[in-house]
């Protein structure tokens, strides 16, 4: 009676420990399989670099993220894919929270014009009143307040210079002050130059991305273009990173351990995508010596550089943008993304 009473408690906790695993195995958000086949949500995976991508899409919907994924590991599975899936799904967890944690940017949109010919085609010779500013910026709309303090602060630096004379002895508090310094110069100038098309040309404008947002670092970029009379426009460009904790924008020193070090790479880069100048005779002088740009940021592969006509080159060679991949900076760098 004894024995039959053990079986039977056996045969049920069998019964339970098999229902228990199926549960398991049905809930998992992974399964791993003794042949190494993975599946992650539902979806077929077929390798470990796509087993980041679904997991980072799939923990991106939620409106909880896990502290811990929940794996099934079906049969004989090795230790090295073991140790593989759970380090990935680890990784993905951690991603997953920093990208909760983005703070919100929108594009704020700022556009005004003046004078009696802008209703006229821009190439129309007639048109000799017109300046226009269009401005698309962007603004950090959730997020900590030393960030939407600094990144506002950042981007009406860049506008206000845009915008005012570089000679006027007043600086502006506010975008619409900053737009009546430029209408001012607009007037001056068409006194001075009467009955010019220079004068029908003037206008500001610019566009703006988030390059980079993972919930760590922001890197935010503003590209300009401005006519104020004169033989050419003036292309400009803002792009930093911001500590999305901390608001402080990241300079050379916050971002590299040695820059002299890093300079070299990034003039052995700029003498890879610029080959042809260099062929055609260019080289760094007193002139025009070689400098780490004032516009820089970080991306998910690396250090993004920008360098405006005539910071490194004369106007007619353009901009200049370089990546430094991570893998290149190796000590060099001191983020951690």
């Amino acid at each position: 009676m004894k024995i039959q009473t053990i079986i039977k408690t056996l045969v049920l906790a069998s019964l339970l420990c098999w229902a228990a695993c199926q549960n398991n195995k049905d809930n998992a958000m992974v399964t791993v399989n003794q042949k190494g086949e993975i599946t992650a949500f539902g979806q077929p995976v077929p390798d470990f670099e796509t087993l980041k991508t679904v997991l980072m899409d799939s923990l991106a919907n939620m409106a909880t993220i896990p502290e811990k994924m929940d794996i099934s590991f079906e049969g004989e599975v090795g230790m090295g894919t073991r140790q593989e899936v759970e380090t990935i799904a680890a990784e993905a967890i951690e991603a997953a929270k920093l990208v909760k944690l983005a703070p919100t940017v929108e594009q704020q949109v700022f556009r005004k014009q003046q004078g009696k010919d802008c209703n006229k085609a821009e190439d129309d010779e007639t048109r000799m009143d017109c300046a226009v500013i269009d401005l698309l910026y962007p603004a950090v709309t959730k997020g900590e307040k030393a960030l939407v303090e600094n990144v506002s602060a950042w981007v009406n630096s860049y506008l206000f210079a845009i915008l005012e004379n570089a000679e006027a002895d007043t600086k502006s508090t506010s975008l619409d002050e900053a737009a009546k310094a430029f209408f001012k110069n607009h007037d001056d100038f068409k006194t001075e130059a009467e009955g010019s098309v220079m004068a029908g040309a003037f206008e500001a404008r610019t566009g703006s991305e988030v390059v980079f947002n993972n919930g760590k670092y922001l890197t935010l970029a503003i590209n300009g273009n401005t006519y104020m009379g004169g033989a050419h426009d003036s292309p400009t460009e803002a792009l930093n990173t911001f500590d999305v904790k901390t608001g402080k924008l990241l300079t050379w020193d916050d971002l590299v351990t040695d820059k002299a070090e890093v300079q070299a790479l990034a003039e052995k880069k700029v003498r890879e995508v610029k080959a042809d100048v260099f062929k055609e005779g260019f080289n760094f002088d007193e002139i025009f010596p070689f400098v780490l740009p004032a516009n820089y940021g970080l991306t998910e592969e690396g250090l993004f550089l920008f360098y405006i006509p005539y910071e490194i080159m004369p106007y007619a060679m353009g901009e200049t943008e370089v990546l430094i991949p991570f893998e290149e900076l190796g000590p060099l760098s001191k983020i951690n993304l």
